[in-house]
């Protein structure tokens, strides 16, 4: 899916957007670094696909989580107002934006691959491929002594290559290392080269965090490998035995344990002195803090002197804010000391000082909806705790570790990005992105409404042609408050929303100036505008059939982009337009297998101009009357149903029936169905004085409707177009005959000489003059023409399509 390529590309670029960072920041000193705008960019980007775009069905709670960031951001410099100070502002921005990236960027992850599908083989070779372009980037410079050093201070070795921090390129290449094993399997030759190749490249870097991190990973790798193999005397256990033992003899003596015989630089012991100093009358007082200090000092290489100097300037400014919101990080009046800026690299305690509790629950609220999601799949399936599920979350605990002792990874995006997509990883384990298995015997059909009109009415015949062989599921929209097609009982129905459009409601609300109904219709509106693509996204993303057929061109759009790759997706034109470009549009629609023609007409049209495989079935009849139910025809009543819709133009029958009765006072018109222009025909009709000669019945039941066809004695259609003509057939079956203009291509399919009119160029006349000419005929002469118009439709009976439908759906699941 683009969605999953876009995110590919973009996880492939990171080590070269680091590395534009780091030259960035080594050569121009400002605030706006390309990395940092870059990663600004993916989390406004996050926040418009999660809201507005993701069919998730983590959407919900993505949402929710992003919500509380944006509210917490807004709290923070509510209680804050000082830094609103531009100069302020940006230094915090900049903080918040280190710190929201995490968290932000595991959710949209989260969203995009329950979306579009997770592939382990492919993100593990973007994993490799970015462990090799920073090995590169470190190792090329190194030997070619253009690099730059670990540390700033001669007393400690080390390089970084091109890179900028040493802390976080260490943290970056143990997450990464563990993907070599991927080779180990297939590629042992080239597994051995790249782990000494990375091993050597870790042990350049000289940083505390490379030489114990690397051991604790290469130690878990090789439990991992035993455990899952089961053997010990087993080639892959073996070797990542011997590659962990090399680990150890290869760190015992590297720049890493040089760096950690060393003291502390001149630098940071006088920096060390002088907090201490400043502090120390405060920790004479508190002997719980001096114990601390103590052991922090042995522990943590005097971060425990920053700790206690953040505690300090906390607890001697403290305002009852602080603990949800922190105290910030900038020097302002408020805070009044210039080593508030000075983080201690323990990011959970940088959190907590200077972002408050709210700040750590963010963070946290991953490590808290994956144990969620854990406990949930564990209760309902068969989910069992195994050995890859300990692996990921090994790494992601010896991620906290490292953040406990050297900082740099929850508050440093270049790392927290690979968090992240451990958190992916693991999630993926618990099963939270599988699909269900495609289901070769299920078909779905999806639709707008299952309420009054011809692509409902076709909805229902499908469904109950295909459900004595195949599982059939219709999702519809929309819950119609009337839904009057009949459904047998296998066929499972499911609506999306337990509303309809709103659309006419609003408009009239706005004609009237009604507020208080404007409000009510408007916030309606929005919900359905919010919810029906995503709903739909959702049901089609997780839809297990194997054949999904949709009835409307936006459905199709929806379904070409996020259908299953295995599922065979079918279009359902019931619109007639050769218009050049809704022809075009059908085109982009490359991912769907077949668009059938609702008739042979848009069949002929379209059949030079599509590339899409093309299928015509027709449309059947859900019912054939036997000879006692057919009309005798021997009256003067006249019958159209139908939307009561502009492309409908009932109108004209208005306008067709004043003509009429001018001669033929005794004539009856009743029309059946309802919609938008209902009050319009009813001033016509009044205007007309017409109240005796036409009847708006609106909606009724299909029995009821029957019966009507039983009494009439000619169908009228005015429609200015029609893709097929449902009505007409069923007219027809009744054995009365139709009269339409030829602006309908679908009445021209169906109406034949001898089976009632087709009048050209709308000419109302010609109408007028045609119904009168039938209204003289002999009851005989009338019985013929029905005789005909109900032979010509045997092709539609239901048995004989529905022979064609089930032949179609084998021939495609079999190929």
């Amino acid at each position: 899916m683009k969605k999953r390529r876009l995110l590919e590309i973009f996880l492939l670029t990171l080590p070269l957007l680091d590395l534009l960072t780091s030259l960035n920041n080594r050569m121009v000193e400002n605030f706006l670094s390309v990395g940092m705008i870059i990663k600004g960019l993916a989390i406004i980007i996050a926040y418009i696909y999660v809201f507005f775009l993701s069919a998730s069905k983590f959407k919900k709670v993505s949402i929710l989580y992003y919500s509380g960031i944006i509210i917490y951001i807004v709290g923070y410099f509510l209680f804050k107002s000082d830094l609103l100070n531009l100069n302020f502002l940006v230094s915090e921005l900049k903080y918040i934006l280190k710190f929201i990236y995490f968290p932000v960027l595991t959710f949209a992850l989260l969203n995009i691959f329950d979306e579009s599908g997770f592939e382990k083989d492919k993100l593990d070779k973007i994993m490799l491929w970015n462990l090799i372009f920073y090995i590169l980037i470190i190792i090329i410079p190194t030997i070619l002594d253009i690099n730059f050093k670990s540390y700033s201070n001669s007393s400690y070795a080390g390089s970084v290559g091109w890179y900028f921090s040493a802390n976080e390129v260490s943290s970056i290449l143990l997450l990464l290392f563990p993907f070599i094993y991927v080779l180990l399997k297939k590629h042992k030759v080239i597994f051995s080269l790249l782990f000494i190749t990375s091993l050597f490249t870790i042990s350049l870097i000289g940083t505390k965090v490379t030489l114990f991190g690397i051991i604790i990973i290469t130690f878990l790798i090789f439990i991992t490998i035993i455990v899952k193999k089961k053997k010990i005397l087993n080639n892959i256990v073996i070797i990542s035995f011997s590659a962990f033992l090399i680990t150890i003899i290869y760190m015992s003596e590297n720049y890493s344990v040089m760096n950690l015989k060393n003291s502390i630089s001149v630098e940071e012991t006088q920096e060390t002195i002088e907090i201490e100093n400043e502090i120390s009358k405060y920790y004479e007082k508190n002997k719980f803090l001096s114990s601390i200090k103590n052991l922090g000092s042995i522990l943590l290489s005097d971060r425990d002197v920053y700790a206690l100097n953040s505690y300090y300037i906390y607890s001697e400014n403290y305002r009852p804010s602080y603990l949800l919101f922190g105290m910030g990080f900038s020097n302002t009046d408020r805070i009044s000391n210039s080593r508030v800026e000075k983080l201690i690299e323990i990011d959970f305690l940088d959190i907590f000082f200077h972002l408050g509790l709210l700040a750590i629950f963010i963070v946290a609220f991953p490590f808290i909806y994956t144990f969620i999601i854990y406990l949930k799949k564990r209760k309902s399936e068969t989910i069992k705790f195994n050995t890859n599920i300990f692996f990921y979350l090994m790494i992601i605990f010896l991620t906290l570790g490292i953040s406990s002792t050297a900082g740099h990874t929850y508050l440093a995006p270049a790392v927290s990005i690979y968090i992240s997509i451990y958190f992916i990883y693991l999630l993926n384990e618990i099963k939270s992105f599988e699909k269900r298995k495609i289901n070769d015997s299920k078909i779905t059909i999806l639709g707008l409404h299952l309420g009054y009109g011809g692509v409902e009415n076709a909805i229902s015949n499908i469904a109950n042609m295909l459900e004595e062989k195949y599982e059939v599921e219709v999702i519809s929209l929309y819950r119609k408050k009337e839904e009057p097609f009949k459904f047998n009982k296998r066929v499972k129905i499911k609506h999306l929303m337990n509303i309809t459009s709103n659309k006419n409601e609003f408009k009239k609300a706005l004609k009237n100036k009604q507020g208080l109904k404007i409000l009510k219709e408007g916030i309606k509106s929005i919900y359905i505008l919010l919810n029906k693509n995503y709903l739909l996204k959702k049901a089609i993303i997780n839809s297990d059939s194997k054949i999904i057929i949709s009835t409307r061109y936006s459905f199709s759009k929806i379904l070409n982009k996020y259908g299953r790759d295995k599922t065979i997706k079918i279009h359902q034109e019931h619109t007639y337009n050769v218009n050049l470009q809704y022809i075009k549009k059908l085109n982009y629609l490359q991912n769907i297998n077949y668009i059938m023609p609702v008739s042979k007409s848009i069949l002929l049209k379209y059949k030079d101009k599509i590339t899409i495989n093309m299928k015509y079935i027709p449309l059947t009849l859900d019912y054939y009357p036997n000879k006692s139910e057919i009309s005798d025809l021997n009256n003067n009543n006249l019958i159209s149903i139908g939307r009561l819709e502009n492309e409908k133009a009932m109108d004209e029958l208005i306008y067709i029936m004043n003509g009429l009765t001018k001669n033929n006072k005794n004539v009856l018109l009743n029309i059946y169905g309802d919609g938008s222009n209902h009050q319009k025909l009813e001033s016509l009709i009044n205007e007309f004085k017409l109240e005796k000669n036409i009847k708006l019945w609106g909606f009724k039941p299909k029995k009821e409707i029957q019966d009507a066809l039983k009494q009439s004695t000619l169908y009228l259609m005015t429609s200015k177009e029609e893709s097929f003509g449902l009505v007409l057939i069923e007219a027809m079956s009744f054995g009365v005959p139709c009269i339409a203009y030829s602006s309908a291509e679908g009445a021209k399919e169906i109406i034949k000489p001898n089976t009632g009119y087709l009048i050209d160029n709308r000419d109302r006349k010609e109408y007028i003059n045609q119904i009168e000419n039938y209204l003289k005929y002999s009851i005989r002469e009338k019985q013929e023409m029905g005789r005909n118009a109900r032979k010509n439709i045997n092709t539609y009976k239901f048995d004989t399509v529905k022979r064609e439908w089930i032949k179609f759906i084998n021939n495609i699941i079999k190929n």
